[in-house]
């Protein structure tokens, strides 16, 4: 009996005692709780210390332990808010209801009892952390097939080698190209075996993308690695949890879509090194990352050929062609510029289409507003224009939509001439026209490496791919909402102008390469600020009227076309700052042009013009560039000079002539460039003692002057003002018999203009070498150049001979012959000669000093490198040249990169060194019937050969 009242009333006992307890002790539970609170806290520091010691390691907690320590953070949490409900001293639980205080109580209890289990939890871990197990290689969805990759990937896999000696490898291309295909199938197949063979033990993904933050990084990271991240961890603190288990590991991190440059150490990625196993594979459409990176090897991506791009197009757009609709198919193909993204877009849409009518008109519309073909805007145009609107300033875009306004390789002069004009270059530092020349190409080097625009055929040229173009004219246009703003049909085998009523909103016209034969109509164009007519053969006439309603145009370009003369209200274009005429037909330069104003350039080059009237240049006191090479070069002699026959002295007087002189263009004084010809020893002089004009000359042409019989590139006063010379063209100068080089600087002993033009009459090559001091103080001058002269005494600074000369043509000269006699042009990059019939070999050589000894090591083969830079060297139409380098010497161009030879049939040999040579363009005959002296010369010039066709 007593054990059933125990039984029954003892948990009744209980019951009401500790419900009687919970009410009337309230203070004393919480105080419990509090107490065990903070034992667990310390026990739960301790446990994350020897879990961060063990991270340190390169280990990772256990599931029991980390189950703990969210527990513990968990209770500690609840502890701390039931012990804040607690009235503050003083008050105490007395002051709480008996309900209120009852639950406290109760919740007190309770949470003491589980932080009694946590600490007998605690007692039983034998260790808080193993070594991690990782799964090697993670499989990736790949969507497209791996077609024209087969050498990347191939490439990728010899760069995994150990002594390929690179820890960091790049590899970029535009949108669109196949980066991240590449990489997700070098994952899924090369990859997998290679860490097999090269202990790798770990292959981490992460997509980055344009967004990215390094907190996002690590936590993709963490999360391959298996970490568990506690919020409260700073980047600094997870970036040592990585390190310490990436350290230890052979691994391979791929980086897919990197915009920006990855701080890989602060992140806590180990940078891999040269010799290593471990690597850091990232793909970018930005080649500066990959530089900004440190990468070691950089792999571009290019775009498909054509095979491998109908190969791709027939993969995707399915069985739907027929024998009528491939061409077009053939047609959109190419139009797709081998772009893959672009291909599968295009493919897509025209997946369902058989008929012959829809993919004609979808060709039109891929040729005008590509951005109306289904998916393009979307998935392709969306892409591409992420890439521009990444670009990190105004100016930037400003450049890339204006090239979308020209098709094919563009030359960066001009389009840099382009882009100046238009006022999207320019810089309150810049404090003349060489400065801005210099931030314009900056910029087309930005758009390059941002995979925007493409590096031409050479370092001259430029081009953009047809999608990035398309991508360009949707952005200009508002995203296609606002068409007619830039009116753009290049590149149309077509004679059809667009209507008058089409031009009334534009913005930008540009209607290039086309087989327009005329303007007939007068189009009303206010806003209108550029028009590009140019590279249309068969324009020959644009009807009066034309330009005579725009009233702000800036920019006008006619060149390449069969224009014989301007129309008269040319004068009405009073905000025109860019005009070019080049390569034109047009003879007289028209009394209208003094009516532009604003002009800042002026663009004749290649035009036969044969009257400039005199004054008609005078008022354009805004022009910067005036390029008139190979243009007109009757310059007026207004002065008298003294000119010698035989022994005898006597002055002539020249009889004026109506037109144009030199000292026209001297008032140009805001004049900073200038491409001028001559064709008298008169305007040559005048120009080169002219410090304004000499001074910014850039390129002069020197054309049949008869009286030119030895051209002396020498430290004379002849060049002492052309510091910014950048190309000579001398042109049927038909009594030219030598061109000299010598040696040295400016110094003490100046020649006098004068004396140079006497000397280029009179001077023989020299059988000996030749003291130039000496023969300049033997010339006996006249008292107006003693003046000159005593004044270029005073002046002994040393200065290079013309330290920017780049380029010089030779051309037509039928006695001409280069001699050298020491020093070096050591800026020349081209060198260009043709149908000059007396060269037998490059140049003649006339030793400055000799050597002791030197005579009798004469036998010997020396090597000379006297253009030191020159990177391009054309040799064409030379009947009677038979060697390179003279006897006895070997020429070496240690810089030479393309070589042309065409129909130099005595020419046996090639006696050159030219260790950087990249092309060979010749013909095929020429090439075979070569003499070699031995096989390996042969070896090291054929893989350059490129034949002519």
């Amino acid at each position: 009996m007593e054990s059933l009242i125990e039984h029954i009333f003892r948990p009744l006992q209980q019951i009401f005692t500790r419900t009687v307890g919970y009410i009337l002790f309230c203070d004393y539970y919480v105080g419990q709780l509090r107490g065990d609170a903070r034992w667990l806290r310390s026990q739960r520091d301790d446990v994350r210390k020897e879990v961060s010691l063990a991270e340190r390691q390169g280990m990772e907690a256990t599931n029991l332990v980390s189950q703990w320590l969210d527990a513990a953070a968990s209770l500690l949490l609840r502890a701390d808010d039931i012990v804040a409900e607690l009235p503050r001293e003083g008050a105490g639980g007395s002051s709480l209801g008996r309900r209120a205080a009852y639950r406290l109580s109760k919740r007190a209890d309770d949470a003491r009892a589980e932080i009694v289990t946590l600490l007998e939890q605690r007692s039983t871990f034998e260790r808080v952390a193993d070594a991690p197990v990782f799964v090697r290689t993670e499989m990736l969805p790949v969507t497209t097939p791996l077609i024209g990759l087969d050498a990347l990937l191939a490439r990728l896999g010899d760069a995994f080698q150990v002594d390929a000696g690179s820890g960091v490898i790049g590899i970029y291309g535009m949108p669109g190209v196949g980066k991240t295909t590449l990489l997700r199938h070098f994952n899924n197949t090369s990859l997998s075996a290679v860490a097999v063979s090269m202990d790798i033990h770990l292959i981490i993904y992460v997509e980055v993308t344009e967004h990215y933050s390094a907190a996002a990084v690590q936590r993709a990271i963490g999360a391959r690695l298996g970490l568990r991240w506690d919020d409260e961890r700073t980047t600094k603190e997870k970036a040592l949890a990585l390190f310490a288990y990436l350290h230890k590991w052979n691994f391979v991190l791929l980086l897919d879509d990197v915009w920006e440059p990855l701080n890989l150490a602060e992140i806590g990625v180990p940078v891999p090194g040269r010799q290593g196993r471990s690597k850091v594979l990232l793909t970018t459409r930005l080649e500066q990352v990959c530089d900004q990176m440190d990468v070691a090897m950089k792999i571009k991506v290019e775009c498909l050929d054509g095979n491998h791009s109908w190969e791709l197009f027939e993969h995707k757009v399915g069985n739907v062609l027929s024998r009528e609709t491939r061409p077009l198919a053939q047609a959109m193909v190419s139009r797709c510029g081998g772009l893959p993204l672009a291909l599968i877009t295009v493919a897509r849409a025209m997946a369902c289409k058989r008929l012959t009518q829809e993919w004609d008109h979808s060709m039109s519309v891929l040729n005008l507003a590509p951005w109306k073909l289904e998916g393009l805007d979307v998935g392709l145009l969306t892409s591409l224009k992420r890439s521009y609107d990444s670009l990190r300033d105004d100016s930037l875009r400003s450049c890339l939509l204006y090239s979308s306004l020209f098709r094919g390789e563009l030359l960066k002069e001009s389009l840099v001439e382009c882009l100046i004009g238009e006022g999207f270059v320019s810089d309150f530092t810049a404090d003349d026209m060489d400065n801005l020349y210099n931030k314009g190409h900056y910029m087309l080097g930005i758009l390059v490496t941002s995979s925007l625009l493409e590096a031409g055929g050479d370092y001259h040229h430029v081009k953009m791919h047809p999608m990035v173009r398309a991508m360009a004219l949707w952005a200009a246009t508002d995203c296609g909402k606002m068409q007619d703003r830039w009116l753009v049909r290049t590149g149309l085998q077509t004679s059809a102008t667009p209507r008058a009523e089409k031009w009334t909103n534009a913005e930008r016209v540009s209607l290039t390469r086309t087989d327009i034969h005329e303007l007939n109509e007068a189009p009303t164009c206010s806003i209108l600020k550029t028009l590009l007519l140019q590279s249309n053969r068969f324009l020959g006439r644009i009807c009066h009227g034309f330009f005579a309603s725009m009233p702000c145009l800036r920019l006008l370009d006619l060149s390449d076309t069969q224009l014989a003369a301007l129309p008269s209200e040319i004068n009405l274009l009073v905000t025109l700052h860019y005009l070019c005429l080049n390569n034109t037909i047009i003879r007289s330069l028209p009394d209208g042009i003094g009516a532009l104003v604003n002009l800042r350039f002026l663009l004749l080059s290649k035009v036969p013009v044969q009257n400039i009237a005199a004054g008609v240049l005078n008022p354009l006191t805004a022009l910067q560039v005036l390029c008139m090479d190979r243009c007109y070069s009757s310059w007026i002699d207004v002065d008298s000079r003294e000119v010698e026959s035989g022994s005898s002295r006597k002055k002539i007087r020249r009889q004026p002539r109506e037109g144009v002189n030199l000292r026209e263009l001297e008032s140009l004084k805001s004049l900073h460039i200038l491409d001028i010809a001559v064709q008298t020893f008169y305007s040559l002089e005048k120009l080169s003692l002219s410090p304004h004009l000499a001074g910014h000359l850039r390129n002069l042409h020197i054309e049949d002057c008869g009286e030119l019989r030895t051209l002396l590139f020498s430290p004379s006063s002849l060049w002492e003002y052309m510091s910014k010379l950048k190309g000579i063209n001398i042109t049927g100068c038909c009594n030219l018999e030598k061109v000299l080089v010598v040696g040295g600087e400016y110094s003490g002993q100046q020649l006098s203009s004068s004396d140079s033009v006497v000397n280029m009459k009179r001077l023989e090559v020299p059988t000996e070498p030749v003291d130039i001091d000496n023969l300049f103080r033997s010339i006996t001058v006249s008292n107006t150049n003693k003046a000159i002269r005593a004044k270029s005494l005073e002046r002994a600074k040393p200065v290079t001979l013309l330290p920017s000369l780049q380029s010089i043509i030779l051309h037509d000269l039928p006695k001409a012959k280069i001699v050298w006699q020491g020093g070096n042009l050591e800026h020349l990059c081209s060198l260009t000669i043709s149908s000059c019939s007396s060269f037998e070999q490059l140049l003649y050589l006339i030793e400055d000093k000799r050597m002791p000894g030197e005579e009798a090591s004469r036998q010997q083969s020396l090597t000379k490198s006297i253009f030191p830079n020159l990177k391009e060297l054309e040799l064409q139409d030379l009947p009677n040249m038979k060697s390179i380098s003279p006897q006895h010497i070997t020429i070496d161009f240690p810089n030479l990169e393309k070589l042309k030879v065409v129909r130099c049939s005595k020419l046996k040999k090639l006696k050159l060194v030219a260790g950087s040579l990249r092309e060979l363009r010749c013909e095929q005959s020429w090439w075979n019937m070569l003499e070699w002296d031995n096989e390996n010369h042969k070896s090291a010039f054929s893989p350059s050969v490129k034949s002519l066709h």
